[in-house]
């Protein structure tokens, strides 16, 4: 009887779990911790003193505050939380921009709620926007679509934490011995409701693929039968084609691989699982995933460093932003779109602003009687236009721009009323295009890049949100249309890539890289090496990453970790400078909600 349940339970795993999927577990045992607030960012000014949040807690928590500024914290401890209003009060601010983290403990769980105060003159506060570069560097291990196939990262994206690329919810990371590297993960432990590893990626229909791990066993024989390979589909995702290991492993590391076509999938997940058997621990590391017979070369950004402010270079037009965008204006010089944002003596923000780089440390922000521009504005029922991408084409510039319905500064989440394009033929005036992006659709925010006489634009939903609470109740992954360069503002030339060529209909387009998070991103070709690159921040992974990519179709590489964030830390919106585009540095704009 015993067998039979743990032949059933196996059944349920390998056919239905998703990534948005946790196997079910017995009614009463699921003690997790749940912690949520509301808002996740405060924005005070200088002079106000007290502020509120909302609290929901199924636990026993606590509140403490990283800096004495704040004064109290009413109440600072509970044992539940349910819409519990939360008041805290500080001191005014007699000083410059400054901001704090206040922490909810329960448990080993914890959340935060960022705060900062503004200047004490009053005025407004966002954030800054730097000037960043890292250098390029290959990949020792090649190619490979997942991330962290060798379970190597560290911190909140290693493959135990609440931020890792894999789903393994019972598995245990252990440093040593390890295949290859420092680190290798057991993929089951004493659970039989858990012992499943697998990472979804996006891949090519009707192409053959290859997955490969390493396993290994704590015990010689005997061993339970364990399977991995690949599932692929939408939503729940059969078994495409997978191996049996068997006895075919011991207490010594061997590789393993399974290869097989994906039929007309371009989603997929390469999973291993193992059968409980008291007193056995399976091990696996190094799992890889490819095309067969790919030889590709893959590269990363290492050692990235800030080299300079955005807005220092604007004269004080702009102090403080939320988050901007910069292209090649076709004419040497580079051009920046600005989110929301204020300057020097301004008594009221902005919802957007332009500016053209004209020398190495000096950025001139487009005005009208000296007084900087809001180059789309919003319209009555609108909350906001923010800027997410430009390109110069057909003689024009152009930005793609997101209509806002509501949006918190320094918040992953926000909701919009939908996406458009918007062009100028002197960079002076601006006019809205009859084109337009759903709002539930793929191309709420974008990245541009132009080749063979073509625009190509990359698109995802809106917000940055993880898969566990996004603004729009699905995975984020990465789409992408095209259209001649000289017909950007037809709504019929945009095609989309449905994974054999280019169609109508924004619906049509197929997922070409799954994230599971995905915020404002950039993507630049770098003609040294001869990959495209893809950068964007991930809230699951709490990292900046980047991907890259042969072609822009894809396959597209699993991510590689740029910058891990820190405490405090809070960073988004990373947007390429054209100086990128060749040699083995890269150069990019990236903006932070904080100091």
């Amino acid at each position: 009887m015993k067998r039979s349940l743990l032949f059933l339970t196996t059944i349920a795993l390998l056919f239905s779990c998703s990534k948005n999927e946790t196997p079910d577990t017995d009614e009463g045992t699921n003690n997790e911790v749940e912690i949520s607030v509301a808002p996740a960012a405060i924005i005070l000014e200088g002079n106000q003193t007290s502020f509120t949040f909302t609290l929901n807690c199924n636990a026993a928590w606590t509140i403490t505050s990283g800096a004495d500024w704040i004064t109290a914290i009413t109440p600072s401890s509970g044992e539940n939380a349910v819409g519990t209003l939360i008041t805290a009060t500080s001191e005014e601010n007699s000083g410059g921009l400054r901001s704090t983290v206040l922490t909810i403990t329960a448990g080993e769980a914890t959340k935060t709620v960022m705060v900062s105060q503004s200047e004490a003159a009053g005025q407004e506060t966002f954030g800054k926007a730097y000037l960043m570069k890292a250098t390029i560097l290959e990949d020792s291990k090649g190619f490979n679509m997942l991330c962290d196939g060798d379970f190597e990262d560290t911190g909140d994206q290693a493959v135990c934490g609440p931020n890792s690329c894999w789903w393994a919810a019972a598995s245990e990371r252990v440093i040593g011995g390890a295949f290859s590297g420092d680190a290798y993960v057991c993929l089951n432990h004493d659970d039989i409701d858990e012992n499943l590893g697998f990472q979804t990626v996006c891949t090519k229909p009707n192409t053959e693929y290859v997955v490969s791990a390493s396993f290994l066993s704590n015990q010689d024989s005997g061993n339970p039968d364990t399977y991995f390979g690949v599932r692929v589909g939408t939503g729940i995702r059969p078994v495409n084609f997978e191996e049996r290991l068997g006895e075919e492993f011991s207490t010594t590391w061997k590789q393993f691989s399974k290869a097989g076509n994906v039929g007309n999938n371009p989603v997929s997940e390469a999973f291993a699982f193992s059968f409980h058997k008291e007193g056995y621990i399976i091990s696996w590391d190094d799992v890889v995933f490819k095309r067969v017979g790919d030889t590709q070369k893959s590269y990363g950004l290492t050692d990235m460093e800030r080299i300079g402010s955005v807005y220092d270079m604007t004269g004080g037009a702009i102090t403080s932003g939320d988050g901007c965008t910069v292209w090649d204006g076709g004419d040497g010089n580079v051009r920046f779109a600005f989110g929301k944002n204020v300057g020097d003596g301004d008594s009221a923000t902005r919802e957007n602003a332009f500016g053209v780089m004209t020398a190495e440390d000096k950025i001139d922000v487009l005005k009208t009687d000296d007084k900087v521009c809001e180059i789309i504005p919003k319209g009555s029922k609108e909350g906001g236009i923010m800027p997410t991408a430009g390109i110069a084409a057909g003689g024009k510039q152009w930005i793609h721009y997101q209509i806002i319905r509501s949006k918190e500064f320094g918040a992953g989440l926000w909701r919009g009323w939908g996406a458009g394009l918007a062009s100028s033929d002197d960079g002076v005036t601006w006019t809205r295009t009859d084109v337009a992006f759903d709002k539930n659709g793929n191309f709420m925010q974008v990245a541009f890049l132009k080749e063979g006489g073509y625009v190509y634009m990359f698109g995802s939903k809106v917000g940055r949100g993880n898969e566990e609470n996004v603004a729009v109740a699905d995975e984020h992954y990465v789409k992408l249309a095209r259209c001649p360069e000289n017909e950007m503002g037809t709504q019929n030339s945009w095609k989309y890539w449905n994974g054999s060529d280019w169609v109508d209909g924004e619906s049509n387009a197929i997922p070409i890289i799954y994230t599971g998070t995905l915020g404002e991103f950039s993507v630049i070709k770098n003609e040294t090496t001869g990959r495209y690159l893809m950068m964007y921040m991930s809230l699951k992974r709490n990292a900046l990453v980047v991907r890259d990519a042969a072609s822009l179709e894809g396959d597209w590489s699993g991510e590689h970790i740029v910058y891990a964030l820190g405490e405090n830390e809070n960073i988004y919106a990373p947007s390429f400078m054209p100086a990128s585009a060749s040699g083995n540095t890269v150069y990019f704009v990236m903006s932070s909600a904080w100091e």
